[in-house]
Protein backbone atom coordinates (compact mmCIF):
# COMPACT_ATOMS: atom_id res chain seq x y z
CA UNK A 1 0.00 0.00 0.00
CA UNK A 2 1.18 3.21 -0.93
CA UNK A 3 2.30 5.80 1.91
CA UNK A 4 -0.64 8.69 2.44
CA UNK A 5 0.02 12.16 0.96
CA UNK A 6 0.72 14.39 4.29
CA UNK A 7 -1.53 17.73 4.25
CA UNK A 8 -2.61 20.36 6.72
CA UNK A 9 -5.86 20.94 6.74
CA UNK A 10 -7.08 24.71 7.45
CA UNK A 11 -10.20 25.48 9.26
CA UNK A 12 -12.17 28.97 9.78
CA UNK A 13 -15.17 30.48 11.44
CA UNK A 14 -16.62 33.40 11.62
CA UNK A 15 -18.39 33.49 15.00
CA UNK A 16 -18.39 32.09 18.29
CA UNK A 17 -21.69 30.75 17.85
CA UNK A 18 -21.06 28.89 15.05
CA UNK A 19 -20.01 25.88 17.34
CA UNK A 20 -20.33 23.56 14.69
CA UNK A 21 -18.69 25.15 11.98
CA UNK A 22 -15.35 23.88 12.58
CA UNK A 23 -16.16 19.95 13.41
CA UNK A 24 -18.35 20.00 10.42
CA UNK A 25 -15.42 21.16 8.53
CA UNK A 26 -13.25 18.64 10.13
CA UNK A 27 -15.25 15.34 9.06
CA UNK A 28 -15.52 16.61 5.51
CA UNK A 29 -12.67 17.34 5.45
CA UNK A 30 -11.47 13.72 6.44
CA UNK A 31 -13.86 12.03 4.05
CA UNK A 32 -12.26 13.86 1.20
CA UNK A 33 -8.52 13.10 2.19
CA UNK A 34 -9.84 9.44 3.49
CA UNK A 35 -11.31 8.62 -0.07
CA UNK A 36 -8.32 9.72 -1.80
CA UNK A 37 -5.17 8.51 0.53
CA UNK A 38 -4.32 11.40 2.27
CA UNK A 39 -3.02 11.69 5.85
CA UNK A 40 -3.99 14.77 7.62
CA UNK A 41 -1.10 15.83 10.25
CA UNK A 42 -1.42 19.36 10.85
CA UNK A 43 -4.25 21.64 11.34
CA UNK A 44 -4.39 25.48 11.77
CA UNK A 45 -7.57 27.29 13.11
CA UNK A 46 -9.00 30.58 13.06
CA UNK A 47 -11.93 30.98 15.73
CA UNK A 48 -14.22 33.70 15.51
CA UNK A 49 -12.19 35.41 12.66
CA UNK A 50 -13.49 37.19 9.62
CA UNK A 51 -12.54 36.21 6.37
CA UNK A 52 -12.20 39.71 4.95
CA UNK A 53 -8.48 39.50 5.31
CA UNK A 54 -5.63 37.87 6.56
CA UNK A 55 -4.35 41.06 9.86
CA UNK A 56 -6.33 39.34 12.74
CA UNK A 57 -6.27 35.49 11.16
CA UNK A 58 -2.80 33.99 13.06
CA UNK A 59 -3.79 30.48 11.92
CA UNK A 60 -3.75 31.76 8.42
CA UNK A 61 -0.23 33.58 8.83
CA UNK A 62 1.05 30.71 10.44
CA UNK A 63 0.34 28.18 7.53
CA UNK A 64 1.88 31.00 5.43
CA UNK A 65 5.13 31.40 7.57
CA UNK A 66 5.34 27.31 7.88
CA UNK A 67 4.59 26.73 3.64
CA UNK A 68 7.20 29.49 2.47
CA UNK A 69 10.11 29.04 5.14
CA UNK A 70 10.14 25.45 3.12
CA UNK A 71 10.47 23.60 6.03
CA UNK A 72 6.07 22.27 5.87
CA UNK A 73 6.47 18.42 6.60
CA UNK A 74 2.98 18.50 4.52
CA UNK A 75 2.39 18.25 0.36
CA UNK A 76 -1.15 19.67 0.74
CA UNK A 77 -3.56 22.06 2.01
CA UNK A 78 -7.09 20.54 2.75
CA UNK A 79 -9.96 23.97 2.83
CA UNK A 80 -13.42 23.20 3.16
CA UNK A 81 -14.82 25.56 0.39
CA UNK A 82 -13.58 28.85 -0.59
CA UNK A 83 -15.15 30.72 1.25
CA UNK A 84 -13.46 29.09 4.41
CA UNK A 85 -9.90 30.45 2.48
CA UNK A 86 -11.15 33.56 3.01
CA UNK A 87 -13.90 36.63 1.67
CA UNK A 88 -11.37 38.49 0.28
CA UNK A 89 -13.21 41.83 -1.26
CA UNK A 90 -10.65 41.33 -4.16
CA UNK A 91 -10.59 38.19 -5.53
CA UNK A 92 -6.81 39.07 -6.78
CA UNK A 93 -5.98 38.61 -2.85
CA UNK A 94 -7.60 35.19 -2.55
CA UNK A 95 -6.04 34.22 -5.85
CA UNK A 96 -2.63 35.43 -4.49
CA UNK A 97 -2.20 33.80 -1.45
CA UNK A 98 -3.20 30.13 -2.62
CA UNK A 99 -0.88 30.71 -5.76
CA UNK A 100 2.20 31.41 -2.97
CA UNK A 101 1.64 28.00 -1.39
CA UNK A 102 1.18 26.84 -4.88
CA UNK A 103 4.80 28.05 -6.18
CA UNK A 104 6.00 26.51 -3.52
CA UNK A 105 5.02 23.12 -4.04
CA UNK A 106 1.76 23.03 -1.40
CA UNK A 107 -1.10 23.44 -3.69
CA UNK A 108 -4.41 23.90 -1.81
CA UNK A 109 -7.54 21.69 -2.47
CA UNK A 110 -11.14 22.90 -2.05
CA UNK A 111 -12.82 19.60 -0.03
CA UNK A 112 -16.51 20.82 -0.82
CA UNK A 113 -16.45 22.35 -4.13
CA UNK A 114 -17.81 21.15 -7.12
CA UNK A 115 -14.26 22.12 -9.06
CA UNK A 116 -11.62 19.79 -9.71
CA UNK A 117 -7.98 21.08 -9.29
CA UNK A 118 -6.00 21.18 -11.90
CA UNK A 119 -5.59 24.20 -13.95
CA UNK A 120 -7.85 23.85 -17.01
CA UNK A 121 -10.24 26.73 -18.06
CA UNK A 122 -13.54 25.20 -16.58
CA UNK A 123 -12.13 24.80 -13.24
CA UNK A 124 -10.44 28.28 -13.25
CA UNK A 125 -13.85 29.39 -14.07
CA UNK A 126 -15.64 28.03 -11.53
CA UNK A 127 -12.78 28.79 -9.42
CA UNK A 128 -12.90 32.42 -9.53
CA UNK A 129 -16.61 32.32 -9.47
CA UNK A 130 -17.09 31.19 -6.56
CA UNK A 131 -14.19 33.73 -5.35
CA UNK A 132 -16.44 36.35 -6.43
CA UNK A 133 -19.57 34.82 -4.33
CA UNK A 134 -17.30 35.24 -1.46
CA UNK A 135 -16.19 38.97 -1.34
CA UNK A 136 -20.19 39.44 -2.43
CA UNK A 137 -21.72 37.72 0.64
CA UNK A 138 -19.62 39.82 2.78
CA UNK A 139 -20.96 42.80 1.24
CA UNK A 140 -24.82 41.82 0.95
CA UNK A 141 -24.37 40.86 4.71
CA UNK A 142 -22.89 44.45 5.33
CA UNK A 143 -25.58 46.08 3.74
CA UNK A 144 -28.23 43.46 5.64
CA UNK A 145 -26.74 44.97 9.05
CA UNK A 146 -26.49 48.37 8.34
CA UNK A 147 -30.29 47.85 7.62
CA UNK A 148 -31.13 45.72 10.45
CA UNK A 149 -29.26 48.44 12.82
CA UNK A 150 -30.91 50.91 11.39
CA UNK A 151 -34.27 49.57 12.05
CA UNK A 152 -33.09 49.16 16.11
CA UNK A 153 -31.63 52.50 15.95
CA UNK A 154 -35.02 53.85 14.51
CA UNK A 155 -37.76 51.78 17.32
CA UNK A 156 -35.19 53.44 20.10
CA UNK A 157 -32.59 50.70 20.75
CA UNK A 158 -29.29 50.80 21.08
CA UNK A 159 -27.05 49.82 18.30
CA UNK A 160 -23.91 48.46 20.04
CA UNK A 161 -22.07 51.44 21.24
CA UNK A 162 -20.84 52.15 24.71
CA UNK A 163 -23.57 54.29 26.66
CA UNK A 164 -20.77 56.62 28.01
CA UNK A 165 -20.83 58.82 30.71
CA UNK A 166 -23.98 59.81 32.19
CA UNK A 167 -25.30 57.21 30.60
CA UNK A 168 -26.18 53.38 31.58
CA UNK A 169 -27.51 50.05 29.89
CA UNK A 170 -30.87 49.28 30.49
CA UNK A 171 -32.32 45.53 30.00
CA UNK A 172 -35.58 45.32 27.74
CA UNK A 173 -37.95 42.22 26.88
CA UNK A 174 -39.57 41.74 23.61
CA UNK A 175 -42.61 43.46 25.00
CA UNK A 176 -40.79 46.70 26.72
CA UNK A 177 -40.98 45.23 30.03
CA UNK A 178 -37.87 46.98 32.33
CA UNK A 179 -35.83 43.56 32.83
CA UNK A 180 -32.55 45.18 35.05
CA UNK A 181 -29.32 47.40 34.33
CA UNK A 182 -26.62 46.09 32.53
CA UNK A 183 -22.70 46.53 34.48
CA UNK A 184 -19.80 46.95 32.21
CA UNK A 185 -19.15 44.09 30.18
CA UNK A 186 -22.30 42.59 30.66
CA UNK A 187 -24.33 41.56 27.74
CA UNK A 188 -27.95 40.28 26.74
CA UNK A 189 -28.65 37.06 26.69
CA UNK A 190 -31.58 36.21 24.89
CA UNK A 191 -31.41 37.77 20.94
CA UNK A 192 -35.37 38.22 21.71
CA UNK A 193 -34.37 41.13 24.52
CA UNK A 194 -33.14 44.78 23.90
CA UNK A 195 -31.17 47.64 25.18
CA UNK A 196 -31.95 51.02 25.88
CA UNK A 197 -30.39 53.90 27.32
CA UNK A 198 -31.03 55.49 30.69
CA UNK A 199 -29.63 57.55 32.82
CA UNK A 200 -26.82 57.37 35.16
CA UNK A 201 -25.83 57.80 38.41
CA UNK A 202 -27.09 61.39 39.70
CA UNK A 203 -23.55 62.90 40.28
CA UNK A 204 -22.61 61.92 36.78
CA UNK A 205 -25.82 63.37 35.31
CA UNK A 206 -25.28 66.69 37.53
CA UNK A 207 -21.38 66.69 35.93
CA UNK A 208 -22.71 66.65 32.35
CA UNK A 209 -25.12 69.85 33.05
CA UNK A 210 -21.89 71.30 34.84
CA UNK A 211 -19.53 71.03 32.10
CA UNK A 212 -22.15 72.50 29.88
CA UNK A 213 -22.68 75.65 31.87
CA UNK A 214 -18.97 76.24 32.21
CA UNK A 215 -18.69 75.95 28.35
CA UNK A 216 -21.51 77.48 27.25
CA UNK A 217 -22.10 80.37 30.09
CA UNK A 218 -18.25 80.70 31.44
CA UNK A 219 -16.49 80.31 28.51
CA UNK A 220 -14.09 77.60 29.86
CA UNK A 221 -12.18 75.86 27.42
CA UNK A 222 -12.13 72.37 26.83
CA UNK A 223 -8.85 71.57 29.13
CA UNK A 224 -9.69 74.33 31.85
CA UNK A 225 -12.85 72.71 32.22
CA UNK A 226 -11.14 69.18 32.85
CA UNK A 227 -8.03 70.63 34.77
CA UNK A 228 -11.29 71.81 37.47
CA UNK A 229 -12.78 68.23 37.18
CA UNK A 230 -9.64 66.84 38.00
CA UNK A 231 -9.01 69.36 40.95
CA UNK A 232 -12.44 68.71 42.51
CA UNK A 233 -11.51 64.86 42.35
CA UNK A 234 -15.10 64.05 39.95
CA UNK A 235 -14.62 60.11 39.53
CA UNK A 236 -14.72 59.17 36.14
CA UNK A 237 -13.97 55.97 33.99
CA UNK A 238 -11.95 57.26 31.45
CA UNK A 239 -8.34 55.69 31.08
CA UNK A 240 -5.73 56.56 34.21
CA UNK A 241 -9.06 57.71 35.76
CA UNK A 242 -8.64 61.54 34.66
CA UNK A 243 -10.31 64.17 32.65
CA UNK A 244 -8.96 65.46 29.61
CA UNK A 245 -9.68 68.13 27.30
CA UNK A 246 -10.93 65.17 24.47
CA UNK A 247 -12.86 63.57 26.98
CA UNK A 248 -14.63 66.66 27.51
CA UNK A 249 -15.10 67.59 23.85
CA UNK A 250 -16.44 64.43 23.36
CA UNK A 251 -19.61 65.17 26.11
CA UNK A 252 -19.90 68.58 24.26
CA UNK A 253 -20.05 67.25 20.88
CA UNK A 254 -22.72 64.13 21.02
CA UNK A 255 -26.31 64.18 20.55
CA UNK A 256 -27.14 61.33 22.76
CA UNK A 257 -27.22 63.71 25.82
CA UNK A 258 -30.57 65.45 24.34
CA UNK A 259 -31.80 62.01 24.75
CA UNK A 260 -31.29 61.02 21.24
CA UNK A 261 -30.34 58.07 20.14
CA UNK A 262 -27.45 58.63 17.39
CA UNK A 263 -25.62 55.82 14.88
CA UNK A 264 -23.75 55.80 11.60
CA UNK A 265 -21.84 59.14 12.76
CA UNK A 266 -18.73 56.95 11.72
CA UNK A 267 -18.13 54.29 10.05
CA UNK A 268 -15.47 51.00 9.12
CA UNK A 269 -17.08 48.53 6.96
CA UNK A 270 -15.99 45.79 5.61
CA UNK A 271 -12.66 45.82 8.21
CA UNK A 272 -11.87 49.82 6.43
CA UNK A 273 -10.83 52.45 8.25
CA UNK A 274 -12.70 54.25 10.32
CA UNK A 275 -13.49 57.53 9.13
CA UNK A 276 -16.20 60.30 10.14
CA UNK A 277 -19.88 60.06 8.19
CA UNK A 278 -21.62 63.41 7.07
CA UNK A 279 -24.19 64.85 9.38
CA UNK A 280 -26.59 64.37 7.18
CA UNK A 281 -26.23 60.56 6.65
CA UNK A 282 -26.19 60.30 10.69
CA UNK A 283 -29.56 58.11 11.72
CA UNK A 284 -31.00 59.86 14.67
CA UNK A 285 -34.17 58.80 16.80
CA UNK A 286 -35.01 61.84 19.13
CA UNK A 287 -36.37 61.31 22.80
CA UNK A 288 -35.15 57.92 22.66
CA UNK A 289 -34.56 58.27 26.52
CA UNK A 290 -34.86 60.73 29.21
CA UNK A 291 -32.39 63.86 28.04
CA UNK A 292 -29.75 65.41 30.19
CA UNK A 293 -29.41 68.72 28.04
CA UNK A 294 -32.24 70.09 26.60
CA UNK A 295 -31.93 71.45 23.10
CA UNK A 296 -31.43 74.60 23.15
CA UNK A 297 -28.11 74.22 25.62
CA UNK A 298 -26.81 71.74 22.79
CA UNK A 299 -27.46 73.99 19.93
CA UNK A 300 -25.52 76.87 22.05
CA UNK A 301 -22.06 74.37 22.77
CA UNK A 302 -22.76 73.32 19.17
CA UNK A 303 -22.94 76.94 18.09
CA UNK A 304 -20.00 77.97 19.86
CA UNK A 305 -17.55 74.89 19.07
CA UNK A 306 -18.32 75.67 15.18
CA UNK A 307 -17.69 79.18 15.56
CA UNK A 308 -14.87 79.90 18.13
CA UNK A 309 -12.72 79.65 15.64
CA UNK A 310 -13.70 79.85 12.47
CA UNK A 311 -15.87 83.47 12.85
CA UNK A 312 -11.94 84.63 13.82
CA UNK A 313 -9.69 86.68 11.14
CA UNK A 314 -6.57 85.12 10.19
CA UNK A 315 -4.92 88.16 11.71
CA UNK A 316 -6.78 87.79 14.97
CA UNK A 317 -5.51 84.56 15.34
CA UNK A 318 -2.22 85.35 15.08
CA UNK A 319 -2.58 88.35 17.17
CA UNK A 320 -3.64 85.47 19.95
CA UNK A 321 -0.46 83.72 19.39
CA UNK A 322 1.63 86.71 19.45
CA UNK A 323 0.03 87.74 22.85
CA UNK A 324 0.92 84.53 24.24
CA UNK A 325 4.38 84.13 23.10
CA UNK A 326 4.90 87.83 24.76
CA UNK A 327 3.60 86.27 28.03
CA UNK A 328 5.05 82.85 27.86
CA UNK A 329 8.24 83.11 25.65
CA UNK A 330 7.72 80.09 24.03
CA UNK A 331 5.05 78.00 22.12
CA UNK A 332 4.11 74.94 21.82
CA UNK A 333 1.29 72.49 21.13
CA UNK A 334 0.62 71.65 24.63
CA UNK A 335 1.10 75.28 25.64
CA UNK A 336 -1.91 76.35 23.07
CA UNK A 337 -3.98 73.28 24.03
CA UNK A 338 -4.05 74.88 28.20
CA UNK A 339 -4.97 78.09 27.12
CA UNK A 340 -8.39 79.39 26.90
CA UNK A 341 -6.96 82.87 25.42
CA UNK A 342 -5.52 81.39 22.44
CA UNK A 343 -6.23 78.97 18.94
CA UNK A 344 -5.83 75.17 19.16
CA UNK A 345 -2.83 73.80 17.54
CA UNK A 346 -5.15 71.55 15.71
CA UNK A 347 -7.23 74.89 14.56
CA UNK A 348 -3.86 76.81 13.41
CA UNK A 349 -3.12 73.56 11.57
CA UNK A 350 -6.73 73.97 9.78
CA UNK A 351 -6.25 77.13 9.16
CA UNK A 352 -2.32 77.69 8.21
CA UNK A 353 -1.44 74.46 7.00
CA UNK A 354 0.53 73.50 9.59
CA UNK A 355 1.59 75.11 13.18
CA UNK A 356 4.94 75.75 11.80
CA UNK A 357 3.49 77.94 9.09
CA UNK A 358 1.69 79.94 11.98
CA UNK A 359 4.66 80.48 13.96
CA UNK A 360 6.25 81.83 10.67
CA UNK A 361 3.96 84.53 10.33
CA UNK A 362 4.69 85.30 13.83
CA UNK A 363 8.26 85.59 13.65
CA UNK A 364 8.59 82.80 15.96
CA UNK A 365 11.04 79.73 15.80
CA UNK A 366 11.09 77.34 18.56
CA UNK A 367 13.61 75.38 18.86
CA UNK A 368 12.26 71.74 18.26
CA UNK A 369 11.94 73.57 14.28
CA UNK A 370 14.98 71.85 13.04
CA UNK A 371 14.17 68.60 14.09
CA UNK A 372 10.77 68.92 12.50
CA UNK A 373 11.78 70.05 9.40
CA UNK A 374 14.39 67.52 9.56
CA UNK A 375 11.97 64.86 9.60
CA UNK A 376 9.92 66.18 6.76
CA UNK A 377 12.40 65.94 4.76
CA UNK A 378 13.33 62.51 5.62
CA UNK A 379 9.68 61.85 4.72
CA UNK A 380 9.82 63.43 1.53
CA UNK A 381 13.09 61.80 0.45
CA UNK A 382 11.96 58.85 1.56
CA UNK A 383 8.57 59.07 -0.72
CA UNK A 384 10.80 59.89 -3.81
CA UNK A 385 13.36 57.15 -3.09
CA UNK A 386 10.04 54.62 -3.38
CA UNK A 387 8.62 55.76 -5.99
CA UNK A 388 12.07 55.92 -8.33
CA UNK A 389 12.34 52.57 -7.54
CA UNK A 390 8.73 51.27 -8.49
CA UNK A 391 9.22 53.60 -11.73
CA UNK A 392 12.57 51.46 -12.21
CA UNK A 393 10.54 48.15 -12.11
CA UNK A 394 7.06 49.33 -12.33
CA UNK A 395 5.91 45.76 -13.14
CA UNK A 396 7.68 43.68 -10.57
CA UNK A 397 7.05 46.81 -7.42
CA UNK A 398 4.13 48.24 -5.46
CA UNK A 399 3.95 50.60 -2.93
CA UNK A 400 1.71 49.17 0.29
CA UNK A 401 0.44 51.94 2.58
CA UNK A 402 -0.83 50.81 5.74
CA UNK A 403 -2.20 54.86 7.07
CA UNK A 404 0.55 57.39 7.88
CA UNK A 405 3.55 58.80 6.18
CA UNK A 406 6.09 55.67 7.76
CA UNK A 407 3.96 52.88 7.37
CA UNK A 408 4.45 51.94 3.98
CA UNK A 409 7.22 49.51 2.07
CA UNK A 410 7.55 47.60 -1.07
CA UNK A 411 6.00 44.41 -2.33
CA UNK A 412 7.87 42.49 -4.72
CA UNK A 413 4.98 40.88 -7.41
CA UNK A 414 5.91 37.66 -5.83
CA UNK A 415 4.61 38.32 -2.33
CA UNK A 416 7.98 39.43 -0.40
CA UNK A 417 8.28 42.79 1.50
CA UNK A 418 11.05 45.25 1.84
CA UNK A 419 11.65 48.06 4.52
CA UNK A 420 12.74 51.68 3.13
CA UNK A 421 14.59 53.89 6.07
CA UNK A 422 15.59 56.97 5.73
CA UNK A 423 18.69 57.36 8.03
CA UNK A 424 19.83 60.47 9.32
CA UNK A 425 23.32 61.93 10.12
CA UNK A 426 24.39 62.33 13.26
CA UNK A 427 28.58 63.00 14.46
CA UNK A 428 29.15 61.29 17.76
CA UNK A 429 32.28 62.00 19.91
CA UNK A 430 34.01 59.29 20.34
CA UNK A 431 33.24 57.40 17.22
CA UNK A 432 32.45 60.35 14.43
CA UNK A 433 30.18 60.05 11.63
CA UNK A 434 26.79 57.92 12.19
CA UNK A 435 23.53 56.58 11.25
CA UNK A 436 20.73 56.81 13.03
CA UNK A 437 18.15 53.81 11.89
CA UNK A 438 14.30 54.48 14.11
CA UNK A 439 12.82 51.54 14.80
CA UNK A 440 10.04 50.54 12.87
CA UNK A 441 9.88 46.66 14.56
CA UNK A 442 7.14 45.36 12.01
CA UNK A 443 9.23 45.68 9.31
CA UNK A 444 12.49 44.09 10.99
CA UNK A 445 11.90 41.13 9.47
CA UNK A 446 11.68 42.39 5.84
CA UNK A 447 14.64 42.68 3.59
CA UNK A 448 16.12 46.46 4.55
CA UNK A 449 17.29 49.37 2.01
CA UNK A 450 18.51 51.92 4.00
CA UNK A 451 19.26 55.06 2.65
CA UNK A 452 21.83 56.94 4.53
CA UNK A 453 21.89 60.92 4.18
CA UNK A 454 24.69 63.00 3.45
CA UNK A 455 26.45 65.15 6.37
CA UNK A 456 24.08 68.07 5.77
CA UNK A 457 21.02 65.26 5.85
CA UNK A 458 19.73 66.76 2.51
CA UNK A 459 20.05 64.13 0.59
CA UNK A 460 20.73 60.65 0.19
CA UNK A 461 24.67 59.63 -0.05
CA UNK A 462 24.64 55.72 0.20
CA UNK A 463 21.96 53.18 -0.41
CA UNK A 464 22.44 49.88 0.99
CA UNK A 465 20.44 46.28 1.60
CA UNK A 466 20.59 44.19 4.66
CA UNK A 467 18.79 41.19 5.25
CA UNK A 468 16.72 42.02 8.53
CA UNK A 469 17.04 44.58 11.06
CA UNK A 470 17.84 43.06 14.74
CA UNK A 471 17.19 45.79 16.86
CA UNK A 472 14.05 46.87 18.56
CA UNK A 473 15.40 50.10 19.56
CA UNK A 474 16.94 53.01 17.64
CA UNK A 475 20.53 52.22 16.38
CA UNK A 476 23.70 54.02 15.28
CA UNK A 477 25.90 52.38 12.84
CA UNK A 478 29.49 53.96 11.15
CA UNK A 479 30.51 53.39 8.08
CA UNK A 480 33.46 51.06 9.83
CA UNK A 481 30.49 48.98 11.63
CA UNK A 482 30.29 45.36 10.68
CA UNK A 483 26.56 45.20 9.64
CA UNK A 484 27.85 48.49 6.61
CA UNK A 485 30.91 46.64 6.03
CA UNK A 486 28.61 43.19 5.48
CA UNK A 487 25.77 45.13 3.72
CA UNK A 488 25.27 45.29 -0.61
CA UNK A 489 26.04 48.64 -1.54
CA UNK A 490 23.20 49.96 -4.21
CA UNK A 491 24.90 51.80 -6.72
CA UNK A 492 22.30 51.63 -9.56
CA UNK A 493 18.66 51.38 -8.99
CA UNK A 494 18.32 48.75 -12.38
CA UNK A 495 20.05 46.38 -9.97
CA UNK A 496 17.25 46.38 -7.07
CA UNK A 497 15.48 43.72 -8.18
CA UNK A 498 18.56 40.96 -8.73
CA UNK A 499 20.40 42.10 -5.51
CA UNK A 500 16.90 41.81 -2.99
CA UNK A 501 16.65 38.29 -4.98
CA UNK A 502 20.17 37.36 -4.45
CA UNK A 503 19.64 38.47 -0.60
CA UNK A 504 16.56 36.66 0.18
CA UNK A 505 18.54 33.20 -0.62
CA UNK A 506 20.86 34.29 2.08
CA UNK A 507 19.31 36.38 4.83
CA UNK A 508 22.60 36.65 6.74
CA UNK A 509 23.34 39.87 7.59
CA UNK A 510 21.50 42.10 10.55
CA UNK A 511 22.23 44.65 13.15
CA UNK A 512 22.55 43.87 15.89
CA UNK A 513 21.63 45.95 18.85
CA UNK A 514 24.09 49.20 19.32
CA UNK A 515 24.31 52.96 20.17
CA UNK A 516 26.56 55.91 20.64
CA UNK A 517 28.32 55.70 23.96
CA UNK A 518 27.69 59.50 24.39
CA UNK A 519 24.09 60.11 23.14
CA UNK A 520 24.21 63.30 24.54
CA UNK A 521 27.00 64.43 22.50
CA UNK A 522 25.47 63.63 19.16
CA UNK A 523 24.97 66.76 17.00
CA UNK A 524 23.46 67.32 13.30
CA UNK A 525 25.53 68.86 11.14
Amino acid sequence: MANPIPAAQYLRMSTERQQYSTTHQQQAIAEYAIERGIEVIRTYLDEAKSGLGIKHRAGLQQLFKDVLGGNAPFKLILVYDVSRWGRFLDTDESAHYEFLCKSAGIPVHYCAESFGHDSTLPNMIMKAVKRTMAGEYSRELSVKVFRGLDRLVRSGFRSGALPGYGLRRLLVSADGLRKMELNMYERKSLASDHVVYVLGPDNEVQCVRDIYRMFTEERMSYSDIARRLNQLLIPVHFKNGIWTHHAVRMILSHPKYTGSLVYNRTTRRLQTRCRNVPENEWIVTPNAFEAIIDQATYKKAELMRTYRVSRRTDSQLLNELRAVLDQVGKLSTTILSNRYDAPSARACRDRFGSLTRAYELIGYRSAVMPTIELRWRLQSLRKKLMEMLVASHPNELSIVSRGGRWRNWLRHKSGFKVSVRACRSAFCLTKGRRWVIEPFTKENRFITLLALLNASNTEFETLVLVSRIASRRKVTVGPKDSPLQASVVLTDLGQFIFLIRKMRASRKDTIAPGHCPNAKAQGRR
